[in-house]
């Protein structure tokens, strides 16, 4: 990855994007046009060199010959996290493979063979999972990444001479702690996370390009729009009026006023008596205005 990183990166993309589309293709699993987001990220909270994408993928993919979108077959995962490690291993080897027979990539020979037949034995980290806040989350989150560096100023906390200390996050038990580095492998940490000249580290594929979503996204809008039902706000007043020809806003006590909502009473959760207590419900919701 160090070594040729322009090269090592634009075959992670690769071999992410033909394992989504190959698997989409496939009806057993979808039978459709997918699309896909992906960001590159390289770095873990302590500047340690960990590269990797963040993909944002639809549920479902597009059939152009129907004009409709279809849902994978199980709506909690896209598709079986074994089956996508497994072929994305296979393209990532292949891709690299490639690489090297086009000279891309400089190694030797017996050393090369050495490192794809560990990789062929590695057990690549594929994770699958439906934001549990919605699609919203899950690009707010993103967003939060796709431009920025491997530390940002409010983390570091003293800098001297003698050292970096800065601030990070020990997933393995939560903590926020400090690390102390000395100056030069600071710098080394975080030169490790410039990317090549030139290279896009967000990328879109299938129906999600840049060629494609001009054509397949306003089609697919348009066959959302036709299966969303049109929800019509139902109006108690109108309803009782033209049911029982009685109009409940008028005030019963004088008889000739009407009954505007001016406040309401915010929802709350819990017990009802403590809402009580802190004055919710002490102050008149409903007021009636003479006509």
């Amino acid at each position: 990855m160090r070594a040729f990183p322009g090269v090592m990166y634009h075959n992670m993309f690769k071999a992410a994007w033909r394992t989504v589309k190959t698997l989409s293709a496939d009806p057993n699993w979808l039978g459709a046009r997918s699309g896909m987001i992906a960001l590159l990220h390289t770095w873990g909270q302590n500047l340690s060199f960990h590269p990797h994408l963040h993909c944002i993928i639809p549920q479902g993919g597009f059939v152009p010959e129907l004009k409709r979108w279809i849902y994978t077959r199980h709506r909690k995962f896209l598709f079986p996290v074994r089956v996508m490690s497994a072929l994305y291993r296979r393209y990532f080897i292949e891709g690299i493979s490639e690489a090297y027979a086009n000279e891309s990539i400089k190694w030797d020979a017996t050393e090369w063979k050495k490192l794809v037949s560990d990789l062929r034995k590695s057990s690549f980290n594929v994770f699958v999972k439906a934001p549990f806040g919605g699609p919203q989350q899950v690009v707010d989150y993103l967003g939060r990444y796709s431009h920025r560096v491997a530390i940002t100023n409010y983390r570091i906390v003293d800098v001297s001479p003698a050292h970096v200390r800065f601030t990070y996050k020990d997933y393995r038990d939560g903590k926020k702690k400090v690390l102390q580095l000395s100056p030069k492998e600071f710098a080394r940490r975080f030169l490790q996370h410039v990317l090549p000249h030139g290279f896009a580290k967000i990328r879109h594929y299938g129906i999600l390009s840049n060629k494609s979503k001009g054509t397949y996204i306003p089609i697919i809008l348009r066959f959302f729009e036709r299966r969303r039902a049109t929800k019509e706000k139902f109006d108690a007043v109108a309803h009782i009026l033209a049911k029982y020809h009685l109009d409940i806003r008028e005030c019963p006590r004088c008889q000739n006023g009407i009954m505007m909502r001016y406040k309401e009473i915010p929802r709350l959760r819990g017990d009802p008596m403590q809402s009580r207590n802190k004055g919710y419900f002490n102050r008149t919701s409903i007021k009636a205005l003479s006509l």
